[in-house]
């Protein structure tokens, strides 16, 4: 029996996304994108009894550019701030790959760094 309360491994109990952007004359625009999770229990700890993968907000900016009817260029920043933020946490044995010194049981998938880039849009 699964007690009330108890956490699904690998899903967080609050996500939240939120876009806001402005689009200014002569066909500029500017948005920022925030991308909130709450803590989510280690998949293989259905039980909930070690601590969660952590929370994390992401912040990204994009900027736009309209040249012409089909054509725009773009600029987009993802993880804004740099933060340093785990997506999700597994439980494993690393022993056989790391060692017998190796005992931490808890692997965390890293979020994406900063990332920065910029494109040409066309559209029909």
């Amino acid at each position: 029996m699964v007690p009330a309360g108890a956490r699904i491994p690998s899903v967080p109990a609050h996500i939240a996304k939120a876009t806001v952007t402005w689009f200014g004359g002569a066909g500029f625009s500017i948005g920022l994108d925030a991308i909130v999770n709450s803590g989510q229990v280690l998949r293989g700890d259905e039980a909930n009894l070690l601590a969660q993968v952590p929370g994390y907000l992401v912040m990204n900016l994009r900027a736009a550019y309209q040249i012409a009817r089909p054509l725009s260029v773009f600029a987009i920043v993802s993880n804004l701030f740099d933060a340093d933020y785990a997506t999700f946490g597994v439980l494993g044995d690393a022993r056989p790959v790391l060692g017998p010194s190796y005992a931490d049981p808890r692997f965390l998938g890293p979020g994406a760094p900063r990332a920065a880039w910029v494109g040409v849009d066309v559209n029909y």
